[in-house]
């Protein structure tokens, strides 16, 4: 049937924010008592994908933050 339900950690909250670049990303974060762990620009096309992944100029961007210690 094709239908799949992820499985995820009890500590994993998904969100979404519009920023519009790691630096004032990473202050909302502070602000907010989280860390910013990971920043990794990505593209859908397989060629800009490449490109994103070792040069972070993409405008989409995945993160993952954790709560500050």
């Amino acid at each position: 049937m094709g239908v799949h339900r992820r499985r995820y950690a009890a500590t994993y909250m998904p969100g979404h924010v519009q920023e519009f670049c790691r630096a004032s990303f990473a202050y909302a974060a502070e602000r907010a008592g989280l860390t910013l762990a990971v920043w990794e620009t990505y593209a859908m096309n397989p060629l800009k994908y490449f490109l994103y992944r070792h040069l972070p100029i993409g405008n989409k961007a995945r993160v993952l933050v954790r709560r500050a210690a």
